[in-house]
């Protein structure tokens, strides 16, 4: 990057670019690096004050916007009015005062430099690039890699989701800007892949919905043949992974053989298959058809020297939970003569935790798929909500709405909310053993901490800045947004320092900056006084 790029640059931008810099890397990967961040903005704000004093011109019409930005930590003050632990309460908000102070940072250091920005959006993008290239070595070097820590520091579904912000902030500016799109172009479908590949399924969704929402947008507007070809794209890439999701299905669920039941058919070996009246299926196979127990308990023993009842090291199941699903997912009958099929290979597999020969797959969405299908199977078949995360969610949203019918008016307070919905889920699901009943909603964890009346405010709070300063009419705003409600939709993002410092750092970014990025990065047709 040439000199002339940072000509123009004070240290009053430099100190803004470390900070926020700073943030964004512990946003990532590391708290300890974003409460250093946060410091570090204090500070800015007292140099404010002491050599920057004109930072202040016209602050009065910011601070309205910046208070609304930080709407969770208004709420967290007002419900310690009806929290049963005060004490707790004010300890939480003390804890998340700093948050409060990047909007009113980011207020007072704007309107920023065209560069500092361009800068300020390339670092975020390189740190994500540097996550995808961490977790893909790690991935490809790892052998039985549990793929939630691949990327040292990050939070799964907070980085899956800022993945996926950068893939369509990138597609919105090319798109309208005809620019870098050589640059641009490959790392959108660099991000993409990384998704798939690390079965990150909460970042591909966003995208689905982002692609499902453009090609309406697309067909609605004045069309130009570029609009026509990338509305067909978008419309073929959606139709093939609908396509193959169907296909996946009906591998998973379609039976490849006929039920047996308690029919009085012998192994090879020339014992009798046992089998039970359920249709729990896998992989097209029924998992408890043709199993033999006697046989595939003596003849693992022989094969491996381990006991069918010892707990694999890598996985909270017995071997005995996983060889007949593993079996079964081969299509072999459950008896000594598929133990003997089994290669090196599959017994690494077992020993690793492995229940299904798919989960081996890499570089494939097709394990987390059937992950899926197993988590519902079972849990229609059974019952059981333990161990598995999609069901375990369903579980918790589940004791939040039975916690939610009596607080529905004002909730449970600022510091109550954890223990309650802790203790209704003890009481809903006593066999579920979770560290923190968190429903994994951010919309639904409101309502449970502050009732109806404190989801109105949210919304509200929030919708204050985005009319009065019309962020609405800004193209990278609604991308933001758009992100921000599929966030809060998969996890309580405010709860988290990650969700936090994404919503309050971004929103004050364009909130006092949405001429400037209007003006800078959208098309020239466009007209910035909008």
């Amino acid at each position: 990057m040439s000199k002339s790029f940072f000509k123009d640059w004070t240290f009053r931008d430099w100190w803004l670019i470390v900070c926020l810099s700073l943030l964004i890397f512990g946003m990532f990967y590391s708290p300890f690096v974003a409460s250093v961040a946060r410091g570090l903005i204090i500070i800015g704000l007292f140099l404010c004050l002491v050599l920057w004093r004109e930072s202040f011109k016209n602050f009065s019409k910011k601070i309205i916007p910046a208070i609304c930005i930080s709407s969770v930590f208004i709420l967290d003050i007002v419900g310690t009015l009806w929290s049963n632990d005060t004490k707790e309460a004010w300890h939480i908000i003390i804890h998340e005062v700093s948050f409060l102070t990047v909007p009113m940072f980011i207020a007072l250091y704007s309107p920023l430099k065209k560069n500092v920005m361009s800068f300020q959006f390339m670092i975020y993008v390189f740190f994500c690039l540097l996550g995808t290239i961490a977790g893909s070595f790690n991935y490809i070097f790892t052998q039985y890699a549990d793929i939630r820590h691949l990327i040292p520091g990050a939070r799964n579904i907070a980085f899956a989701l800022n993945t996926a912000f950068i893939a369509i902030i990138l597609f919105t500016y090319t798109y309208n800007t005809k620019k870098y799109r050589k640059i641009a172009i490959p790392i959108i479908l660099w991000l993409i892949v990384f998704l798939i590949i690390m079965q990150m399924l909460s970042g591909l969704v966003a995208i689905i919905l982002f692609a499902i929402i453009e090609i309406i947008y697309l067909a609605i507007k004045k069309k130009n043949k570029i609009d026509i070809l990338l509305s067909c794209v978008m419309c073929c890439c959606l139709i093939a992974f609908g396509i193959w999701i169907y296909k996946e299905y009906n591998n998973y669920f379609t039976p490849k053989e006929a039920f047996i039941g308690n029919k009085n058919l012998k192994t090879p070996d020339g014992n009798l298959y046992t089998g039970t009246d359920d249709k729990f299926i896998e992989n097209g196979y029924l998992v408890n058809n043709y199993t033999c127990p006697t046989e595939v308990e003596t003849e693992w023993e022989k094969r491996t020297g381990k006991s069918i009842k010892e707990f694999c090291k890598d996985s909270l199941y017995s071997y005995e939970s996983l060889i007949y699903r593993y079996l079964n997912s081969k299509g072999l009958h459950k008896d000594a003569q598929a133990i003997r099929q089994l290669n090196d290979e599959d017994l690494e597999n077992i020993y690793h935790g492995l229940a299904n020969v798919v989960y081996a797959e890499k570089f494939s969405l097709k394990p987390r798929l059937y992950q899926t299908f197993y988590e519902f199977e079972r849990f229609i078949n059974t019952g059981s909500v333990s161990n598995k995360s999609l069901i375990q969610r369903f579980a918790m949203i589940n004791s939040a709405f039975h916690l939610i019918k009596g607080n529905i008016v004002l909730g449970t307070g600022t510091s109550d909310a954890k223990k309650a919905l802790k203790a209704q889920l003890n009481k809903d699901y006593p066999s579920l053993e979770v560290k923190d009943a968190d429903p994994h909603n951010q919309f639904i964890y409101l309502v449970v901490s502050f009732g109806i009346f404190g989801l109105v405010a949210f919304i509200l709070i929030c919708s204050y800045p985005i009319v009065t300063l019309k962020l609405w009419r800004n193209k990278y705003f609604l991308c933001f947004i758009f992100i921000c409600i599929c966030y809060m939709f998969v996890e309580s993002s405010l709860r988290m320092m990650a969700g936090r410092i994404f919503f309050v750092m971004f929103f004050a970014l364009f909130a006092f900056n949405n001429k400037e990025i209007k003006q800078y990065y959208l098309s020239e047709n466009h007209n910035p006084n909008l």
